[in-house]
């Protein structure tokens, strides 16, 4: 997530670069046939017509990683649209692929996906050579540089609008710059831990929509959609799990085809996550507890999305 944060921050908050860019995309969800959606971590519309997908990928030591990793960018290289700001889609051409990866195993990754794309034999050929960012994060900053060796790797498309998207030297991006992209779009496309979004609802998002309303009654997709305005992305299945955490909890009720919420203040209760999974263990059975912790403290992560209990794995022996 703070990849794509800091990449959202470069491309649509800094000094120059923003006035040439048309639309940027946080994990998009591109169908390219009936069959087929593609999920780039972050896509990038230019007023002329040239587009970037993102991927951040962080590869393991198998073969069958690598050989994800090239089918994914092989499909990236020949989409020929991007979503527009008007949540449509627009002709790109060209289309570079950023593959961003972490510095500690982007040696061997580049090498193994690169070999592939050099082989005669092999089927990888995406239709220009992916871009590689490599980063590593430090205290203070994050640290971004593309891989020295374009000819090895890929350049990307020349054009006056990369005068500094393109860097030469490492880019150092302290939290401070996109902190408040990342706190605005809170979620990214893969699952969404179902305590953390139940908490997310309960503490910000039902008192921006709701106000200060005892009860209220919504949907799923209501739900969803109010998330999706105010965070920029969330999967309905993702908020079905969530409003069962907070079922569980006795805060909300099933009423097909809507959830009719209870509004009540649980800080006397602790913090807000530790209160809502108090309340579901109240239902269920003696309070669990993370491996290592204390009686009683709670990871904000700690609750299975299908039981509504905390997560076996989480628990101690």
């Amino acid at each position: 997530m703070d990849i794509v944060s800091i990449y959202q921050w470069l491309f649509t908050e800094t000094k120059e670069l923003p006035s040439t860019v048309a639309h940027f995309e946080r994990y998009p969800r591109i169908p390219v046939s009936d069959e087929v959606t593609l999920t780039p971590d972050f896509t990038v519309l230019f007023h002329d017509g040239r587009g970037i997908a993102g991927e951040i990928a962080n590869t393991a030591r198998h073969e069958g990683s690598i050989e994800s990793l090239c089918s994914q960018l092989q499909k990236y290289s020949r989409l020929t649209e991007l979503p527009n700001a008007g949540g449509g889609m627009s002709p790109v051409d060209p289309i570079d692929v950023l593959w961003l990866t972490p510095m500690e195993t982007a040696t061997a990754a580049v090498r193994r996906v690169f070999e592939r794309f050099d082989d005669p034999t092999h089927d990888y050929k995406p239709l220009r050579r992916p871009v590689v960012v490599q980063f590593s994060s430090n205290p203070d900053n994050y640290v971004l540089q593309f891989w020295p060796d374009k000819s090895v790797t890929g350049a990307l498309a020349p054009t006056d609008v990369f005068s500094y998207a393109d860097f030469d030297e490492d880019m150092k991006v302290p939290p401070d710059k996109f902190k408040h992209v990342k706190v605005k779009y809170a979620f990214m496309n893969d699952p969404v831990k179902p305590l953390y979004l139940a908490t997310r609802l309960w503490t910000s998002i039902f008192p921006s929509q709701f106000g200060t309303s005892e009860e209220f009654v919504a949907t799923t997709q209501e739900i969803a959609e109010v998330v999706k305005a105010q965070y920029g992305h969330v999967r309905t299945a993702d908020v079905e799990a969530a409003m069962g955490i907070l079922r569980a909890a006795g805060l909300a009720t099933d009423a097909k085809p809507r959830w009719r919420v209870r509004r009540r203040k649980l800080r006397h209760l602790g913090e807000v996550h530790e209160a809502i999974a108090g309340l579901v263990d109240r239902g269920t059975s003696e309070p669990r507890r993370r491996k290592g912790s204390s009686q009683g403290e709670l990871a904000l992560f700690d609750l299975d999305s299908e039981s509504g209990l905390i997560d076996p794995s989480a628990v101690a022996d």
